[in-house]
């Protein structure tokens, strides 16, 4: 990064200003060359305070004939539909959240497979605590509102004289009540902000919810581009994303093969502990928080499903059903190709996965003698790195058994967006054998899990994305919105995550090492 933008980004983070993501296009400019050069040079600029007010989008606009293009700030207005139901955790601070569910559960009465039992009950605890939720808690960010307005009127009366002793006893109960609702809504925003390294307690109630804001617009599918048209209507985003995914990700019907062992009560007790309690819901809206409170009442019911799907391998309707989300890939994304879909999937299923795929992933290392280790491959989730001779015939057999893996597993391997890198290997060579592959040629470095691989750590340059993620990451405005123990956590958090990830690997210079106390100062 050049001076001049060093110096640019310094001054947005001092402003606490932020360039929000823009929709339809990625650049604003191009000098109209045969060989194009793009860049973003039109940006708004926004304060915290106008994120947190509005909600607001910043479009690309056609550009006709000028080398920039008009950039258009919104507020959206649009109607995505209705929400779908979510369990909030805020709801088990109350006892009757855990009692109602029992009772309903109790209460509801269905036949057929167990499935499709606790599907229903699942149902009908939904609607139970949706009522309940409007009576017991409202519309939490108002009530704030309205015991803090209530607070202010008895410092004004208060001013003039001396307050009465049921006036007194009345602005203690508005004080009581207005640190149970702040508490409330603190647990509210953390659990929308996904942020697991801050705990409550600490009156980072808007640090939260700007973090949930950041997170919504950049999640936000403004709009899309399909067969060269721009879509940007709610109802044609669904159904083109409804088209795009049903023609890439259909399975034919095959056997399975059939369950051999029995699933027993402790290794599905073990699954439920281990699950993830604030992990994303499903479509039936419940976390984990909600099942571990409530598995007293629903284990033998649970446990019944678990025996009929031995017995049966078969699953009721719906038990399997997904939300499918999109999370983007890249900065500014426009067509679907660029977003990563995500199956989110109800309790009952990530249980039974969570039994049956009782694997440990690792790489497995063997010794190449007195030559030192040889490495076949490097796996991280879905990040893959395969090693090979400069050889056509080992290459080709790799793509071979990628194909064979792919039709076994029915999960779609993407060549076009895999990279083929030769290490002192001539270009054209690398280029001939990328054809094979059916993928892109890429030279070092090359980027594996945020590090640079084969890059200069000597060089300035090489440090620069642990730079910027830690300018980002200890920006002033979320310094602003956090109190010093929060400040000190989110501190520790980027030290312990960002840094030291690199200097696994690499030495870092003392330039580089300079630069960064002076950001964590």
């Amino acid at each position: 990064m050049e001076r001049g933008m060093r110096d640019f980004v310094a001054f947005c983070n001092s402003m606490e200003l932020f360039d929000i993501p823009m929709i339809g296009r990625k650049y604003t400019w191009t000098n109209y060359q045969d060989h194009a050069i793009l860049s973003r040079l039109d940006i708004f600029l926004l304060s915290q305070q106008w994120l947190d007010s509005f909600k607001v989008l910043q479009w690309g606009l056609h550009r006709p004939i000028s080398d920039h293009c008009p950039i258009l700030l919104i507020d959206d207005g649009r109607d995505w539909g209705p929400r779908p139901f979510k369990f909030m955790d805020i709801w088990l601070s109350n006892p009757r959240c855990i009692a109602i569910a029992k009772e309903t559960w109790e209460n509801t009465q269905v036949g057929g497979w167990a499935g499709h039992i606790i599907l229903q009950k699942f149902r009908a605890i939904r609607n139970k605590l949706k009522v309940w939720n409007k009576e017991e808690f409202g519309d939490i960010n108002t009530a704030l509102q309205k015991k803090e307005t209530e607070l202010h009127q008895f410092d004004l009366v208060v001013e003039e004289r001396e307050l009465s002793t049921e006036e007194k006893a009345l602005r203690c109960k508005a004080k009581t009540d207005f640190w149970r609702i702040s508490r409330l809504a603190e647990t509210m925003w953390r659990q929308k902000s996904r942020l697991n390294w801050m705990k409550l307690g600490d009156k980072n109630t808007r640090y939260f919810q700007a973090i949930a804001n950041n997170r919504f617009r950049r999640n936000m599918v403004g709009s899309v581009l399909v067969n060269g048209r721009v879509l940007e209507e709610p109802l044609e985003i669904k159904a083109a994303a409804v088209e795009h995914f049903s023609n890439n990700f259909q399975e034919e019907r095959r056997i399975r093969a059939v369950l051999e062992i029995f699933f027993e009560e402790g290794e599905i007790l073990a699954a439920v502990k281990d699950c993830g309690s604030l992990k994303a819901s499903g479509p039936d809206g419940f976390n984990f928080s909600f099942v571990k409170k409530g598995w007293g009442f629903m284990k033998d019911l649970v446990l019944q499903f678990f025996t009929e799907f031995h017995a049966n391998c078969r699953l009721a309707r719906g038990i399997n059903s997904t939300f499918v989300t999109l999370i983007p890939n890249v900065d500014c994304p426009r067509s679907f190709k660029e977003f990563r879909p995500i199956s989110m999937v109800g309790w009952v299923y990530k249980l039974k996965r969570a039994r049956e795929l009782n694997i440990i992933v690792g790489a497995r290392i063997g010794s190449n003698g007195a030559n030192g280790i040889a490495v076949s491959h490097l796996q991280f989730a879905d990040d893959t790195i395969i090693f090979c001779k400069n050889d056509r015939e080992e290459l080709a057999n790799i793509k071979r058994i990628l194909r064979c893996f792919q039709l076994k597993s029915g999960l779609k391997i993407n060549f076009s967006k895999s990279s083929l890198c030769g290490i002192k290997v001539n270009h054209q060579i690398v280029t001939s054998l990328a054809r094979i592959m059916g993928c892109k040629v890429d030279h070092l470095p090359i980027k594996y899990l945020g590090l640079s691989l084969g890059a200069n750590p000597n060089r300035i340059k090489t440090w620069d994305p642990v730079v910027e993620r830690m300018e980002k990451r200890l920006s002033v405005w979320r310094r602003r919105f956090n109190t010093t123990g929060g400040r000190l956590t989110l501190t520790n958090s980027s030290l312990s995550s960002l840094p030291i990830y690199f200097l696994s690997i690499f030495k870092m210079p003392v330039s580089v090492a300079k630069v960064i106390e002076k950001i964590q100062r």
